[in-house]
């Protein structure tokens, strides 16, 4: 008897342990189950029976199938269970209303007041174009980027401190500012094309794209603006359709409606009511879809009216695991700018990384998997066709182990999807002889074909640098290369040619480490990142290399230069930093830092002494061949810091001119004489204090 009742008790223990509340633990997402693909629905009706199934089958999942009473939430209460419905969303414009409405999708752009085209006199017309100009530094080709500042090769489009300012950029010599227009919210980003910019900013829990008319850059108009719900993200232009993704953190799915307290319980195993299934089949049963998904509709605000887009009027672009899990709303928001049409669609998923081809939007989500009875790292990719300016259609799900470092990790060619990731596994011994296992990190390329709603595991290369960290990958064609380090910088050379057999050929150790790759030709590389001390793996200071692949078994750094030892580079960090001027062989780097050497506008490697503790930014010129790399001029921008880390944050070229974005305002040069500006543009009057 007593043996019969320690095992009740254990039981019992066991059962506590296991059966902890989602909201009182952290709840790791297995992507065994949800991904293998997401599911689309033909109608509303579809979409509610297929949630409230995976919602009752996910809450007996973690909650156990036991009867009420027996602890399944690891609680003894008295009293009665309260099968209350759960309080109407509080949020504005419920499914309810979304499901009785339709609004208009068309963006009816008012056009330009005759009055301020008259105003237009078409004088930067008729100045010569610069025949040759450079734009942000994308990772695709023909997929623009948003960025907080653009170029069309005339003129400047930078926001500051919520106003769009759009500067006359040519010629150089009489930059000046043309307009300026506010902008609603926190303006983050943007993207344009020859007569329309989109502004995007964040407004509250809500992203806000500004629809505006740049085809008279003195007198830009807003034409009509969009709401939607959840944080910015990321954002693309292909051709003259803008896709935003972003994501809404709020209470997706109302959690009451599926969560159920205990019942009295008399004794330890006597068991009063209903089971628990009983109860939450009931409550998931007879609650309406309106109230299980909190949904908030996308408003479109025109000539001071909103009206709320009913995304989820037919439900037909809503995807939802087959199995559910808890995450965010995520939206990918399709702008036609061609034909003025507004269309969205949305995924019950929290990815981290979005990479986009011209014809496809992928979605990155981290989380863990099961392999050998343990947890790996593992991503969930979520592809997402964009062929045409229409709602994104979801197209296939695949996994892969490991996570991904950035969007550079992705890379889509001849239909398939390259992925380098870097991730923990168990290394040595084997299942049955668990004392040889340790953890590792591990670096691998894997490629993804798609088949059906899945994206297939076709090939993967062998596991690479164990133990060391994945700094930067770029992908060319059917070649790859990765840089990890611990202590010393490994460049792998990938041969991609056959993706079912994926193959590191060549390998480099050197000093440091890259963070990020810029294809020069087929057969080189020109590289960014730090130095390093080869015996304890310490950061030195900023370097930039030049690699030769052509014997691809062998790659060679051909020429490597250290550069500002006391700054900082965002163009470490962010590619759209990063500008290299092909056509005429000319690198510009932002670099700040405080600095106690070197005179106010001399180099920053100078030995002097300066005043200790000056902060300082510049823009750095690089004349960069296939098998060299030399120092050729510096742009100081310390004045146009405003007090900020950074002064300068982008940079751009025209012909023999660059220009270096600063963070208030733009400095123009030429490129053979950038210590002598032509001219600048100060945002805040008060920083200029001296004339150029």
């Amino acid at each position: 008897m007593k043996t019969r009742r320690f095992v009740q008790l254990l039981g019992m223990v066991l059962n506590l342990t296991l059966a902890t509340p989602s909201h009182a633990r952290k709840v790791s997402v297995h992507y065994q189950n949800m991904a293998d693909e997401l599911v689309g629905f033909g109608s509303c009706s579809d979409l509610e029976q297929h949630l409230k199934k995976s919602l009752v089958d996910y809450t007996m999942g973690v909650g156990g199938k036991n009867e009420l009473g027996r602890g399944s939430w690891g609680v003894r209460k008295k009293g009665k269970t309260s099968l209350a419905r759960p309080e109407r969303s509080r949020q504005s414009g419920s499914m309810a209303d979304a499901l009785g409405s339709v609004a208009s999708k068309e963006m009816k752009a008012q056009a330009p007041a005759a009055e301020a085209m008259a105003d237009f006199d078409g004088k930067d017309d008729r100045e010569a174009d610069p025949g040759d100009f450079t734009g942000t530094n994308n990772q695709v080709a023909r997929v623009d980027e948003a960025d907080f500042v653009k170029f069309d090769g005339k003129h400047i489009y930078q926001l500051y401190q919520g106003e769009l300012k759009i500067l006359k950029a040519w010629p150089a010599n009489s930059m000046n500012m043309l307009s300026s227009l506010a902008i609603s919210g926190s303006p983050k980003e943007m993207l344009m094309d020859k007569e329309t910019l989109v502004a995007i900013s964040q407004q509250g829990s809500s992203t806000l794209a500004s629809v505006i008319d740049i085809r008279n850059p003195r007198t830009p108009s807003l034409l009509t603006q969009f709401e939607i719900p959840g944080n910015y993200m990321s954002a693309r232009l292909v051709g003259r359709t803008v896709r935003i993704v972003n994501q809404d953190y709020g209470t997706t799915v109302n959690y009451n409606v599926h969560h159920v307290e205990e019942p009295q319980v008399q004794g330890w195993f006597q068991v009063q009511g209903q089971s628990r299934e009983d109860i939450i089949q009931s409550r998931v049963n007879t609650t309406p879809l309106s109230e299980i998904l909190n949904v908030r509709p996308t408003v479109h605000i025109h000539n001071n009216n909103r009206r709320e887009i009913a995304a989820l009027s037919d439900c037909k672009r809503v995807y939802l695991p087959k199995v559910y899990q808890p995450g965010a709303l995520t939206r990918i928001a399709t702008l036609d700018l061609e034909r003025r049409k507004y269309s969205e669609s949305l995924a019950l998923i929290n990815p981290s990384t979005v990479y986009a081809s011209e014809t496809a939007i992928y979605l990155a989500q981290q989380g863990y998997g099961q392999s050998e009875g343990t947890n790996v790292q593992q991503t969930a990719i979520h592809k997402f066709s964009t062929s045409n300016g229409e709602a994104a259609v979801y197209a296939a799900t695949g996994i892969v182990n490991g996570h991904l470092i950035n969007q550079f990790a992705m890379d889509e060619h001849k239909d398939n999807l390259r992925v380098a990731t870097n991730g923990a596994e168990y290394s040595g011994g084997s299942w049955f002889n668990k004392r040889g296992r340790q953890w590792t990190t591990v670096n691998r390329v894997q490629v993804l074909g798609q088949s059906g709603r899945q994206l297939r595991l076709l090939g993967k290369t062998k596991n690479l640098a164990e133990g060391e960290r994945l700094y930067s990958v770029r992908f060319n064609g059917d070649k790859g290369f990765m840089v990890t380090f611990r202590q010393v910088d490994p460049l792998f050379t990938l041969d991609l040619s056959n993706p079912r057999n994926p193959r590191a050929v060549g390998e480099l150790k050197i000093p440091g480490f890259s963070t990020y790759i810029h294809i020069l030709d087929d057969n080189h590389l020109l590289a960014i990142g730090q130095d390093a001390d080869p015996n304890t793996g310490r950061a030195k200071g900023l370097k930039l290399s030049i690699f030769n692949t052509k014997n691809f078994r062998k790659p060679r750094e051909v020429k490597s230069l250290l550069f500002a030892p006391q700054a900082t580079s965002e163009a470490s960090y962010e590619h759209k930093a990063f500008s290299f001027y092909r056509s005429r062989g000319i690198l510009a780097i932002p670099v700040s830092g405080v600095v106690s050497s070197g005179p106010a506008r001399g180099s920053w490697d100078s030995k002097e002494m300066h005043v200790p503790g000056q902060q300082r930014s510049s823009l750095l010129l690089f004349k960069v061949t296939t098998n060299d790399i030399k120092p050729s001029g510096e742009l100081d921008m310390t004045d146009m810091s405003g007090g900020q880390a950074s002064g300068v944050r982008r940079s751009f070229f025209a012909e023999n001119i660059v220009y270096a974005i600063g963070q208030d305002g733009v400095r123009a040069a030429s490129i053979e004489n950038p210590g002598n500006p032509l001219s600048s543009v100060f945002f805040d009057q008060r920083l200029q204090v001296s004339s150029w």
